[in-house]
Formats: C-alpha cells, sequence, structure tokens
C-alpha cells in the first residue's frame, strides 16, 4: 500500500490530493490498528498533506470536518468495505 502511494506521489501522474484522499481510505479499510483507526486516518491525511505542500491544517480542522459529517464518511468507508461504490444521495 505505502509503496503504491510513494509510487503515485512520485510520478505526480494522479492528482495530489486524490493520491492522499485513496490512501486514506486503504488505510481505513486495512484497518491495521485494534482501536483507533478513525482517529489516525485524519493524522495521517494532515501528514500527506503537509509533505505534499498544502497547508490546509493551518485554516481547519479536519477532525471537525469529519465529525460534522460523520454519517456520510462512515456510509462511504462502509460501501468501500462492502465492495460498493453507489452513492446513497
Amino acid at each position: 500500500m505505502h509503496d503504491a502511494h510513494r509510487l503515485t506521489a512520485d510520478t505526480q501522474d494522479v492528482e495530489p490530493l486524490l493520491v492522499i484522499a485513496a490512501y486514506t481510505l486503504d488505510f481505513l479499510c486495512v484497518h491495521p490498528f485494534a482501536d483507533g483507526n478513525g482517529r489516525m486516518a485524519p493524522l495521517l491525511s494532515l501528514l500527506l498533506l503537509y509533505q505534499a505542500g498544502y497547508e490546509v491544517g493551518r485554516y481547519i480542522s479536519l477532525e471537525s470536518v469529519i465529525e460534522q459529517t460523520k454519517e456520510g464518511f462512515y456510509g462511504c468507508l462502509s460501501r468501500r468495505k462492502d465492495g460498493t461504490r453507489r452513492s446513497t444521495r
């Protein structure tokens, strides 16, 4: 997972924001920790955004955005785990 992300990010063939979103989603789907994956995802996203040159964390809190859209966030994550990509909107 990490090697594929780094290769994609380094080649710059894909928009960095899409690569970061895909990497974070993969992290959540792999579920590497027994507890705390949901708390680690915003930190991971913020780290990757900073590495890509985005300073979004200086202006907004990713944790608050996720909290405000929690239902949609976890719905998307659940559909990803189930292998579906259909939106419920």
